[in-house]
């Protein structure tokens, strides 16, 4: 997992107050869906993971992920493009500093 990727699920963890636990958990509690559909989607919008993949490592079926990504495109529209930016960003720090040290 790149530092930009574990960056950006620790800021949507920490805006929504809950734990990597609360989003891999069973529960479906409403405030927890937002921020879990979030986390697949950045997980997915990197390429480096398949839905199978994104699945595997949240617990879910690759159907749930598909489900979830489409309500999140559906209603939160605007969040998904606050966190590709903070990504973008994330991802392009951590170019400068590999250019740096090398």
């Amino acid at each position: 997992m790149s530092k930009a990727l574990k960056n950006t699920i620790d800021k949507i963890l920490n805006d929504y107050m809950i734990t990597l636990g609360d989003v891999k958990s069973r529960r479906r509690f409403t405030p927890i869906l937002e921020p879990r559909w979030l986390c697949w989607y950045i997980y997915r919008m990197t390429s480096e993971y398949s839905l199978e993949d994104i699945g595997w490592k949240f617990d879910r079926h690759h159907t749930s992920i598909i489900n979830g990504l489409k309500h999140l495109k559906e209603k939160h529209s605007d969040k998904i493009k606050i966190y590709e930016e903070y990504y973008r960003a994330e991802k392009e720090k951590e170019k400068e500093l590999d250019q740096t040290n090398n």
